[in-house]
């Protein structure tokens, strides 16, 4: 039989590692819903948990930092029409340090500063998605960087941000 379609693979997933360099991978409880690829902060326990930035402090004090939710394929990738993520009470895989392909609400350039959403901005209402400029209901996250600008993968940007520490 002769295959008649072809259907081309999209460049990356959100919260997909984006190479072999080292990093520093944790695991956390997610307190709430934390989707694939969306920045993490401290939980309410701050040595077990990790959620979706609730303030602007989620994002720019250096000790309330997590990092970014990496993808996993032991969980289902659609779950309720919800975007692919960690439910709740559930173990998350945290990148720490490293590099990560992440969603991002515009387009992004490797010079951009590294924004995150915390709070809804009218239609804007993903928390701990990433953006190229400041904003309202956005924190400049410290210490990353973008090392990829963003391209168009099934409908969503997607870019790469080096956490460094």
């Amino acid at each position: 039989m002769s295959q008649t379609q072809v259907q081309e693979q999209g460049l990356a997933l959100s919260g997909q590692k984006y190479d072999l360099s080292p990093d520093t991978v944790s695991s956390y409880a997610a307190e709430g819903r934390v989707g694939f690829g969306r920045y993490a902060s401290l939980g309410t326990d701050k040595d077990l948990q990790c959620k979706l930035p609730s303030s602007a402090a989620d994002i720019t004090s250096l000790t309330a930092k997590r990092g970014v939710a990496l993808q996993s394929h032991a969980m289902e990738n659609i779950q309720d029409g919800l975007e692919p993520g960690y439910e709740d009470k559930r173990p998350a895989s945290i990148m720490e340090l490293g590099k990560v392909f992440v969603e991002v609400e515009d387009d992004v350039v490797a010079t951009d500063n590294v924004f995150v959403r915390h709070a809804a901005d009218g239609g804007l209402d993903q928390l701990g998605i990433f953006a190229p400029a400041a904003g309202t209901g956005l924190a400049q996250l410290a210490n990353a960087r973008y090392i990829r600008g963003s391209e168009l993968v099934n409908g969503k940007k997607i870019a790469v941000v080096q956490l460094l520490g």
